[in-house]
């Protein structure tokens, strides 16, 4: 982490056998290694920062090398953060997938061929580097990431805001299903679709506002890291769409493959995309897709 603080007052006081202090009046800090904590006033108009600097070099006539600094008023903090590569995979091809059924919470199983593909990305994982294996608690996904942590020797973390949407009543049908079963519903929900919650599940705002705030969490956590994260095709559409500012009720114009690396970097709370459906590890299987759900 890089802080750099720009500031028109402080007041640093150092301890030392000649009781040695100093002032300075305006000036720019920049530092490697910078501990800080922010404090605003209860009146709100002004905020106290208190850092200690460990400098590359003792200041004159000091003898401790750690400098307690207080900020008596700032023009602009800068907090410097490192980039974090996030790989982002797509379960392995799902029995549901095939029939066109949507699955949201709920599961289906990996077939012969999309276990084939877990195995073929757990291979390819095990070429490129990474620090930490995130998974979706959801069979599909967690058994595509057991794929990767078994030639990776890596341990999986299990998040539960990296599952699909849920669907609700509307999981384990194919569309024409739902709208025949439920037409009323279907046309609340064509009529809203950003913020309608279907019954027993949630609307694409609030799958949005959960998978992105997860993204942004473990991308911040692992700051300057690469992060591997196997969750499902509506979750990637998401971060897809949030990086370009693609309105969330927008029709989808692009395809998720199962099994697929989709490579985004996230740097000072910005989100760029470096590879989108990275399926060369596969190259012997036709891409059919199936339902992104």
């Amino acid at each position: 982490m890089r802080v750099v603080i720009e500031f028109q007052a402080i007041r640093m006081i150092k301890k030392s056998k000649l009781g040695y202090s100093l002032i300075f009046q305006c000036g720019k800090i920049t530092g490697h290694r910078v501990n800080f904590t922010l404090a605003r006033c209860i009146d709100d108009r002004s905020i106290g920062v208190f850092l200690t600097i460990r400098w590359k070099y003792p200041l004159k006539r000091c003898l401790y090398r750690q400098s307690p600094l207080k900020i008596l008023s700032l023009n602009n903090i800068d907090i410097q953060m490192p980039a974090t590569k996030m790989i982002v995979i797509r379960h392995g091809e799902t029995t549901w997938n095939l029939d066109g059924k949507y699955q949201g919470h709920a599961d289906s199983p990996l077939t012969k061929r999309g276990l084939a593909q877990a195995h073929a990305v757990g291979k390819r994982m095990k070429k490129l580097p990474f620090d930490v294996l995130y998974s979706s608690d959801l069979t599909r996904a967690h058994r595509t990431a057991q794929c990767i942590a078994t030639e990776t020797a890596r341990d999986i973390v299990l998040d539960l805001r990296l599952r699909e949407r849920n669907l609700g009543i509307f999981q384990g049908m194919c569309r024409e299903e739902f709208i025949v079963k439920y037409p009323e519903i279907y046309a609340q929900y064509q009529a809203d679709l950003l913020h309608y919650v279907i019954p027993q599940g949630e609307s694409i705002q609030q799958c949005y506002q959960r998978c992105i705030g997860c993204f942004e969490e473990i991308a911040q956590h692992h700051a300057g890291q690469t992060v591997v994260a196997v969750t499902h095709g509506g979750i990637l559409a998401n971060l897809l769409k949030h990086t370009f500012q693609i309105p969330l009720e927008s029709p989808r114009n692009f395809h998720v493959w199962n099994a697929s690396l989709n490579i985004f970097s996230y740097d000072r709370g910005q989100w760029s995309l470096e590879r989108w459906g990275d399926c060369c590890h596969e190259e012997k299987f036709e891409h059919e897709g199936g339902a992104d759900f």
